[in-house]
């Protein structure tokens, strides 16, 4: 029996194969090894095609395992409440810190991307993320020195928080045990859903001015740690009164804010019981 070629980059080898057994017998046992050795691809010019990077399996098996891990969810819920209460606020008060607030919107992005390439299980929508994070940045330093780039610049900054609170609600109440991670997925989803707002009530207030004012006073309210502030005032339904709405459209907004805060644990509560009410069936 003869070795037989199963495609043009085979031909030669087999061939060598075959005269170097010398033999039917050896022959046999040269096709056989060769049946069972894994073989790649092959295009229609005889070459094998390249199978995907170690170095992207690498990166999306490392972001999948930062996200679904125990410890993955509680270090970013820690890291975004150190960036929320700590950073931004030192940052904004005081004075010459810019370096500490490009340090948290650079952690971030970085977040934002990991968040997409373990949602996605591919590199190139991280890659996509990373393109848009590195534009919001740009387009935000460019924007202190030309104002007309502020209202894209606060509506392209609405979309990575978006994106990030999906991505983790979908993680924290996907199937599976209740676990720390998902504790933490739930508080890092409530603290990402008053950021959003946070960043709607920006928008708000760069357009009309005065949308969100003092009580006391008629001074407007733009800063972000100030518009944080009042958004997870309005989700927890605290409501101190210092800061409030004073525009129809910033009134709807916090109603609807403060309607999702009262029906965030619920649910949350609703799926963590029903999930560990649920039989195992395996």
């Amino acid at each position: 029996m003869s070795c037989v070629p199963t495609g043009r980059h085979y031909a030669r080898s087999c061939s060598a194969a075959s005269r170097a057994c010398g033999s039917s017998r050896s022959s046999d046992r040269c096709q056989n090894d060769e049946a069972q050795q894994p073989t790649a691809p092959v295009r229609r010019d005889g070459r094998h095609r390249s199978s995907t990077p170690r170095v992207m399996r690498g990166a999306v098996d490392w972001a999948r395992e930062a996200w679904t891990s125990d410890l993955g969810l509680s270090a970013l819920a820690c890291l975004a409440f150190a960036i929320t209460f700590i950073l931004q606020p030192i940052a904004e008060n005081v004075p010459r810190m810019d370096p500490l607030l490009l340090l948290s919107e650079v952690l971030f992005a970085l977040i934002v991307i990991t968040a997409i390439i373990a949602a996605t299980r591919r590199v190139w929508p991280g890659l996509l993320g990373a393109v848009f994070m590195i534009t919001l940045l740009s387009v935000r330093y460019a924007s202190q020195f030309d104002p007309r780039l502020l209202t894209a610049q606060k509506v392209l900054a609405i979309v990575p928080q978006l994106v990030l609170m999906l991505i983790v609600m979908a993680l924290s109440l996907r199937a599976g045990p209740i676990g720390y991670q998902r504790v933490a997925g739930a508080v890092l989803t409530y603290l990402l859903v008053a950021r959003v707002w946070a960043r709607l009530y920006a928008l708000l207030a760069h357009l009309v001015p005065g949308a969100i004012v003092v009580a006391n006073g008629n001074g407007n309210v733009s800063a972000e740690p100030d518009l944080v502030y009042f958004s997870i005032m309005t989700l927890t339904t605290a409501g101190y009164g210092d800061i409030v709405p004073g525009h129809p459209v910033a009134r709807a907004l916090a109603s609807l804010e403060a309607i999702v805060g009262v029906l965030f644990p619920v649910v949350y509560l609703s799926r963590f019981v029903s999930t560990m009410q649920r039989p195992d069936t395996t």
